[in-house]
């Protein structure tokens, strides 16, 4: 299929709208990369320069941290995970997988 490259832009297959030099595809769907981020196949909000992903989630790594695959608080420097779960290193440890 011919489609104008100056608007347009083919992901996998389907033409999408093209935005502006910062374009891309996340999957199928074409996305602008100065407002948003490809987290596995999922467009998601760009939090700037702290955006990661967690899964198919953004988030402000400033504040939250990614704990195998769940978001959780960030308590500072001191942050680490306990399986799932945030924990601070000041206050608190981690005892086979559970916060003590």
């Amino acid at each position: 299929m011919a489609f104008d490259t100056s608007t347009k832009v083919c992901c996998n297959g389907i033409v999408q709208p093209r935005f502006d030099i910062n374009t891309q595809c996340c999957g199928t769907t074409a996305f602008d990369t100065s407002t948003k981020v490809c987290c596995m196949g999922r467009v998601q909000p760009w939090y700037g320069f702290n955006t990661l992903c967690c899964g198919t989630t953004s988030y402000d790594s400033s504040t939250k941290t990614c704990c195998s695959g769940n978001l959780q608080p960030r308590y500072g420097i001191n942050t680490q995970c306990c399986g799932t779960t945030s924990y601070d290193t000041s206050t608190k440890r981690c005892c086979n997988g559970v916060v003590c």
